[in-house]
């Protein structure tokens, strides 16, 4: 599984976003800028117990 695109829209402190992905994309940032957010919502997406 490859994925290119992720949107989110009022999750956490993302209330409308598009973040591309390529072969080689890094997390990287600030503190307090949503990093550990998205890879929650990675999270979410992939493993379905989270969401329960």
């Amino acid at each position: 599984m490859k994925i290119e695109q992720v949107k989110l829209k009022g999750f956490r402190n993302y209330k409308d976003a598009t973040i591309n992905f390529n072969n080689n994309t890094l997390i990287i940032g600030e503190n307090d800028v949503g990093k550990t957010n998205l890879i929650y919502a990675l999270r979410l997406m992939l493993d379905r117990s989270l969401s329960e």
